[in-house]
């Protein structure tokens, strides 16, 4: 994954343990599917590392989540914001590291339906915010 500087400032604790699984799936209600995770994948952004820390191990963390997803893998995440310390006194990692997400990791089930998207025209501004010009005919010009 790209960083700032190539700092590469990011670490991975992958959590195998069912005890620890199931005391994760409690951090907020949107954990429970670490309840049947077949592991988990704390994502940790190293802050010595790097003034943008979180941003790049959120990138690691996209590149992490499209490998497993090549590899026929189900993963959906955990968002840990504001849980830090929790998730410190659990997983045990240093101060100047945060836990950023965690992706829960398994075979899925059944092959899951697209989710509904934004159209294009309410997020894409051409030159300034609330430019606005229809995407076909921009993408005609490129």
């Amino acid at each position: 994954a790209p960083s700032a500087r190539n700092s590469q400032p990011w670490e991975f604790i992958i959590i195998r343990s069912r005890k620890l699984l199931d005391s994760l799936a409690t951090l907020h209600p949107g954990a429970t599917p670490l309840k049947t995770a077949s592991l988990a994948i704390a994502i940790l952004a190293d802050h010595n590392r790097s003034k943008s820390a979180t941003i790049d191990a959120s990138l690691a963390a996209m590149q992490l989540w499209l490998a497993l997803h090549c590899l026929g893998l189900g993963a959906v995440w955990i968002q840990a914001v504001g849980y830090s310390e929790t998730l410190r006194n659990i997983l045990g990692y240093p101060e100047h590291m945060e836990c950023i997400g965690i992706l829960a990791v398994g075979w899925p089930a059944e092959k899951p339906s697209p989710k509904p998207r934004r159209p294009l025209e309410e997020i894409v501004h051409f030159d300034k915010y609330g430019g606005k010009e229809p995407i076909k005919r921009y993408l005609e010009t490129v």
